[in-house]
């Protein structure tokens, strides 16, 4: 009996000291610390049962922790609703459609500003060539009435003067190649003085030209019949 202990004791002292090396070498090699210590004593102090239930415990307070965090996520930022984003929607719809109308409505404007711009310069253009044609017509005019007058007043120097004085002037307007401007002048005068004009012609040569006056009297002012006789019928009187 007392051998049967003896050897019981000795292979306790043996596992005991197994066991303290083992826990020495644990220690040391960092697989085993006061926290570890705590978990496996904690994990031995309850039954299997009671580990199961402590499990679910747990389990169903991380799943409400999961789900407040949720809560509190969604009222810091909730979602959009279904009709949120049809609101939005219509908003930003709303703002291009006004933002487009802006665009057209300064377009027309800019438009009627171009064309009313356009349309004055036009009235403008239009009174300036009114103004320039007005001119034009009073200068015409002018000179007409300054042609008239001096044209008058070669008459009257003509009937004022002797008829051989005249019929100078008269050969003188011929030979200067103003055949019209001379018939022009004798028609003009006073039909008594003109014949005493005509009949200063004396000479053979001065009768012919007398003869060719007398022709351009009778049909002056009178249509022409031909190309030759264009430019004696239709001619002006020059009055320089």
């Amino acid at each position: 009996m007392k051998t049967i202990w003896s050897i019981v004791s000795f292979l306790a002292v043996v596992h005991l000291l197994a066991l303290v090396t083992f826990a020495v070498w644990l220690w040391h090699s960092d697989r085993l610390d006061g926290a570890r210590v705590q978990q496996v004593r904690e994990l031995f102090s309850m039954t299997i049962p009671e580990a199961q239930v402590a499990a679910k415990r747990a389990q169903t307070q991380v799943k409400a922790e999961l789900a407040e965090r949720k809560e509190v996520a969604f009222r810091a930022d909730p979602p959009f609703s279904s009709a949120a984003a049809i609101e939005i929607g219509s908003q930003v719809t709303r703002h291009t459609n006004q933002e487009i109308r802006r665009l057209e409505d300064t377009k027309r404007r800019r438009l009627a500003q171009l064309a009313e711009s356009q349309r004055l310069f036009e009235e403008q253009e239009a009174d300036s060539k009114a103004r320039v044609e007005r001119w034009e017509e009073t200068a015409a005019a002018e000179m007409n009435r300054k042609a008239d007058e001096q044209f008058a007043k070669a008459v009257k120097l003509l009937e004022s003067q002797q008829p051989k004085q005249s019929k100078a002037m008269i050969v003188e307007l011929v030979g200067a190649g103003k055949m019209d401007q001379a018939v022009a002048y004798i028609n003009a005068m006073d039909e008594r003085k003109s014949k005493k004009l005509i009949g200063a012609f004396k000479t053979p040569i001065e009768q012919k030209l007398a003869t060719e006056l007398l022709e351009q009297l009778r049909t002056f002012g009178l249509p022409a019949d031909g190309p030759d006789d264009a430019g004696n019928a239709n001619a002006s009187p020059d009055t320089k």
